[in-house]
């Protein structure tokens, strides 16, 4: 599990491939994160929130700034013709000041 301080805005990416190891755009990419604080998700869908960026073919990121100590739960997630997700989590350290 990865940390970070405060307020770091951190970029999130996934690279999406098919079974046969060749990246692939699937029909909708979604990411998902979890506050700490109010335990609300917020979902960004590739094509309709901007945060959700396509970097080239199967690899996409998103920014956040994490500002609120404690775990943040993360998801991507596609559909259609590939299917899968990709979910991990990050530490946020307090800061003393």
């Amino acid at each position: 599990m990865n940390t970070y301080n405060l307020d770091q805005q951190v970029r999130f990416s996934v690279s999406i491939t098919s079974l046969l190891n060749v990246a692939v755009d699937p029909d909708d990419v979604y990411f998902q994160w979890r506050r700490p604080d109010t335990l609300v998700i917020t979902t960004y869908h590739y094509g309709v929130e901007p945060e959700l960026v396509r970097d080239s073919i199967g690899n996409y990121h998103a920014d956040v700034t994490l500002d609120f100590p404690g775990e943040w739960p993360y998801r991507f997630y596609w559909t259609g013709t590939y299917v899968g997700a990709a979910e991990n989590k990050c530490c946020v350290r307090d800061s003393v000041f």
